[in-house]
């Protein structure tokens, strides 16, 4: 098993650990010749956090990936607060220099371990950092999940902030929250008032004329409402994570799965995430 890579985009690398960082403490990293792939589970599946595949030539000059696997894949878990730590640590001159990644063994423990070029009184200097890792024998444990197109598609509201306040505030209130979107560009929250023992009343929240994004495979299914009910604190934990998007869009499949697509950076060279929070029948 081998791994090593000389990077040349490290703040994409950095940026792309900062989301997953404000989801877990850790994910699940996959290597293999044509990429690079990053995925978080929570809540036994409950919420899910799947980027994209990242090139191999997006991120690295130099790039060698083996293992016994028969896609020469490497996986592993690892704590990813860590890992973004000691990226911000090096600062964006440390992470624009040559810097390598590779995997390392000491006292059979593994470990991934980050080197990069220091130059504090003129001379230069190599400092490594080594992060230790759990390795993954079966690279395919998981796999993101395979869903139809969403019922319907659509922009936060602005401003977002607003809205993560709003949440932020309805956790007080209840543990799961419904969202309600239809076609015409109305958007609702709602929740079942918990507090105090009172049954039987909702507190809502409803915005006008939302931008809804049209999705040529969706067909015309009607300009009926589609919903679905998620744990409002593991939404409230997505919101946080908007800020860091140059791009925002929800999907609902009809009281199935709320789905997040965060786009970080530009079109040509940035990196696409997908949420994917499951439905909680009443």
């Amino acid at each position: 098993m081998k791994l090593r890579a000389a990077v040349i985009r490290g703040p994409l690398l950095r940026d792309v650990c900062g989301v997953f960082a404000t989801l877990s403490k850790t994910c699940t990293m996959r290597f293999d010749p044509d990429g690079v792939q990053i995925h978080s589970i929570v809540n036994q599946g409950a919420l899910q956090l799947w980027a994209e595949t990242i090139p191999a030539h997006k991120l690295f000059s130099a790039y060698v990936c083996m293992s016994n696997a028969d896609s020469n894949a490497i996986s592993f878990e690892i704590n990813v607060d860590l890992l973004y730590k000691a990226f911000i640590k090096m600062g964006t001159e440390a992470l624009e220099s040559d810097m390598t990644l590779r995997l390392s063994k000491e006292h059979q423990t593994a470990y991934f371990s980050v080197s990069f070029d220091v130059n504090p009184w003129g001379e230069a200097a190599k400092v490594t950092q080594k992060l230790p890792l759990q390795l993954i024998r079966d690279s395919s444990r998981d796999s993101e999940p395979t869903l139809p197109n969403a019922d319907i598609y659509f922009s936060l509201p602005d401003p977002v902030a607003s809205l993560h306040r709003l949440v932020d505030r309805y956790k007080f209130l209840s543990s799961y929250v419904t969202l309600s979107a239809s076609k015409d560009g109305r958007l609702m929250l709602s929740v079942d008032d918990e507090s105090e023992n009172i049954t039987g009343v909702k507190v809502s929240s409803t915005w006008e004329n939302v931008k809804i994004m049209h999705d040529p495979e969706q067909g015309d299914n009607g300009d009926g409402q589609f919903s679905v009910r998620v744990p409002t604190k593991d939404f409230g934990t997505v919101l946080q994570a908007v800020s860091l998007g140059s791009k925002v869009v929800l999907g609902i499949i009809d009281r199935q799965v709320l789905m997040l697509l965060l786009r970080l950076g530009d079109e040509t060279d940035g990196v696409t995430f997908t949420y994917y929070l499951s439905n909680h029948d009443e």
